[in-house]
């Protein structure tokens, strides 16, 4: 039986919620929840999504949903590399037919992180700054190790890459919501550096985040959220993302293997 937390809210300053998540064959995207709600699955595979409209573009909320309904229900879409691109691909068209129906969507699209739950392997696709974190305890020190699974698509990326900056400097970097790669649409069609992997099933707790809530998770101190029920560590970590008045959007989705 996995069980799973999730939660999503467009945070203190912004109007619109441009965040949506996909649990299996049902995209949530609302406002704002009062907190986390919990839903089960006893058969594998499954697949789970969470996808951030492109700030500063138009229509950021419709991106993020017509990119998951994309997935919705279909695990399998994630198989293989080739068959997850061709997905991605089908994407981008719907996005570009999106854009020549209605030219001032110029520009829409949304980063996104796919994940298939089989009985063995975990598999990920994504695009963009969302996130996907493998949560363990550390031994030593007995505190929370967040290991980030994905690597960002973004300018502030492309220069630790390129050794002008360091690790740490990345969360920090004033180009770090610059995207250099997602789910997007144009009148003329884009590439995308998308990314695929496929890894054992390993314990621990995991997470699923947009950027609005990792910005502000990695500057808490003493999160803890392994030591917690799952259902402790989601309401936990809601209100402590809550409290601190993101700017952006935020939203999450969680579960234990």
């Amino acid at each position: 039986m996995l069980k799973i937390a999730y939660y999503t809210n467009a945070g203190k300053h912004r109007r619109r919620n441009e965040d949506a998540l996909l649990i299996h064959d049902r995209v949530v995207q609302l406002h704002a929840m009062r907190e986390p709600e919990f839903t089960s699955f006893s058969e594998f595979p499954i697949i789970l999504g969470i996808a951030d409209g492109i700030g500063g573009a138009p229509a950021g909320d419709l991106a993020a949903d017509m990119v998951l309904k994309a997935f919705s229900g279909t695990p399998r879409l994630l198989d293989s590399r080739g068959v997850a691109y061709s997905a991605g691909e089908n994407i981008l068209r719907i996005l570009h037919d999106c854009v020549l129906d209605e030219p001032e969507l110029e520009g829409m699209g949304a980063a996104a992180t796919f994940l298939a739950i089989q009985n063995d392997r975990l598999v990920y696709f994504h695009a963009g700054d969302t996130r996907f974190y493998h949560i363990k305890k550390e031994r030593l020190s007995k505190k929370d190790k967040y290991v980030v699974l994905t690597r960002d698509h973004s300018v502030a990326y492309e220069l630790f890459k390129n050794k002008k900056i360091g690790k740490r400097e990345i969360e920090s970097h004033t180009l770090r919501n610059i995207l250099t790669s997602a789910f997007s649409g144009g009148k003329e069609k884009i590439s995308v550096d998308w990314e695929y992997r496929s890894i054992p099933v390993s314990a621990g707790r995991f997470l699923l985040a947009t950027d609005g809530l990792w910005e502000k998770m990695i500057k808490l101190e003493k999160m803890n959220l392994v030591s917690q029920t799952l259902e402790e560590a989601a309401r936990f970590l809601a209100e402590k993302i809550e409290a601190c008045e993101p700017r952006d959007n935020f939203s999450f989705l969680m579960f234990d293997l």
